[in-house]
């Protein structure tokens, strides 16, 4: 944390959530029924606490002497994380850098993707927002830990599907009685990512192995809500 120019304060957040919510009407038996929580309950729980813990952060140094832990001698196989995510507003509309700059000779100049070479962090997934349809996902990933990239890629396309379940309509030919589009639970979406995990590890984690279509499903999708993505 310490690199020269790396000017980095770690916030750890630890989603706690309840798997089913009360209903909010009593039954028969004057007992509130338990329903399953639902993908956007569970968004928004992760919001909610991540903002929780930025409104009540600590100094990281002072974090790591609460715990006895260096702040040094760790990294990048840190014991308070296994992963980094960082999201960059990179918009033009937001204020952001990623716009061309037009000089006064008629030419223009526009920015481009450049990391330095080597992994900060045991795992680091980088979102990065270029446009309102354009978002870049980068994961980055020190190959001390990770014995190759074949695990990684599979945690990438994971996070894929894991974007495919929130964002996708769901149970199109379902609704209940108010005539809302019914939702998959979370622990539903849970054991899809777990299915989908057993199959890449069936598959040694190759995508030309897997027997479904992960990756072009997937590419679709980003394509028509996103315009672009990128899985490096």
């Amino acid at each position: 944390m310490r690199t020269v120019g790396l000017f980095l304060e770690p916030l750890p957040v630890r989603i706690a959530f309840q798997q089913h919510a009360h209903t909010g009407d009593r039954n028969t038996d004057g007992i509130f029924p338990r329903a399953p929580l639902t993908r956007s309950e569970y968004v928004a729980a992760v919001q909610s606490l991540s903002q929780r813990a930025l409104a009540n952060a600590m100094s990281w140094g002072k974090l790591l002497e609460h715990l006895g832990i260096s702040g040094t001698d760790v990294l990048p196989d840190h014991p308070l994380f296994d992963c980094v995510v960082s999201y960059h507003d990179m918009r033009p509309t937001a204020g952001g850098a990623w716009r061309q700059l037009d000089l006064m000779d008629g030419g223009t100049v526009e920015p481009q993707l450049v990391w330095s070479e080597g992994a900060k962090f045991k795992l680091m997934i980088e979102f990065m927002a270029l446009s309102d349809d354009a978002l870049v996902m980068r994961l980055e990933y020190d190959d001390t830990c990770y014995e190759g990239v074949d695990h990684v890629a599979a945690v990438g396309r994971l996070i894929l599907r894991a974007f495919d379940a929130v964002i996708s309509p769901v149970d199109s030919g379902s609704h209940d009685s108010n005539h809302v589009r019914s939702e998959q639970s979370f622990a539903e979406a849970r054991e899809e990512m777990m299915k989908i995990w057993r199959k890449e590890e069936s598959a040694a984690f190759v995508p030309g192995q897997c027997d479904y279509q992960l990756v072009d499903d997937v590419g679709d999708l980003f394509q028509r809500p996103l315009g672009s993505i990128d899985c490096a």
